[in-house]
């Protein structure tokens, strides 16, 4: 069983909308490790909400509470941009922290395609964040092109204006935690040049960092075994936060 909770955080004369799932609470209970999933504001498509959806519910199933930015927002949030997206986020990791049955220590990120350029530009406002997963991680670049030529694709119109001041990759080098890069082989929307662009980063940084191709899979995970991977590799990374607080930053 898992409790269900919608919340929405105000940030500069706008809501961020944003949903905390947790399981459900015993007498005693420790304050709970979390991880807050991003994916850049506006409304998911039905794939991203499944693949978030079986998600959240992988990690839950381990223990840990799992914060969704703006899972059913719009544009009409107001903060749309490359640096409004990343305040939002910001926001968002700021309301968990803060709460008294989550652990401050003990707080993992998750960016998924667009979300993973943004949880890297996150990763440089804090140092407080125990473990950090891009999953199918688009680049600046990246986005530039989609804008340019495929419009109506899902990322493409959610960062405007200021996307070439955002800088993820320098961002994500400067704290130093497990960080887990994943992307299918198989991605022919978010090419798997990008995750590579970020894993050599973090390397020359010295930095920790495990980068992890999975066979056949696509941008969405969409196959049986693609998404049953993709599921069972970022329970065994973030699993180790629900275990102690003195095990939140291990590898």
């Amino acid at each position: 069983m898992s409790t269900h909770e919608e919340f929405a955080v105000a940030l500069n004369g706008a809501s961020v909308g944003a949903t905390l799932q947790r399981p459900e609470p015993s007498d005693g209970d420790q304050p709970l490790a979390a991880v807050l999933l991003c994916h850049g504001l506006g409304a998911l498509t039905a794939q991203t909400a499944e693949l978030f959806d079986q998600i959240t519910d992988a990690l839950v199933e381990a223990g840990l509470a799992v914060a969704t930015i703006g899972k059913d927002a719009t544009d009409s949030c107001g903060l749309q941009g490359g640096v409004g997206s990343v305040d939002a986020a910001s926001a968002v990791f700021r309301w968990v922290a803060l709460r008294d049955e989550l652990d401050l220590n003990r707080i993992g990120v998750l960016g998924y395609s667009l979300g993973g350029l943004i949880a890297a530009c996150l990763s440089r406002r804090t140092d407080q964040i125990a473990r950090l997963c891009l999953l199918a991680p688009m680049t600046v670049d990246q986005v530039t092109e989609k804008q340019a030529g495929e419009t109506n694709h899902e990322p493409a119109g959610q960062l405007r204006g200021d996307l070439a001041s955002l800088t993820p990759i320098e961002d994500l080098v400067v704290h130093d935690r497990p960080t887990l890069i994943m992307h299918g082989a198989a991605d022919r929307i978010v090419g798997p040049e990008a995750s590579l662009a970020y894993r050599r980063a973090v390397e020359l940084a010295r930095h920790k960092v495990e980068h992890l191709l999975v066979a056949q899979a696509d941008h969405l995970f969409s196959g049986a075994a693609a998404r049953s991977a993709c599921l069972d590799q970022l329970t065994r990374f973030f699993a180790p936060m629900s275990e102690s607080p003195g095990d939140a930053g291990r590898p």
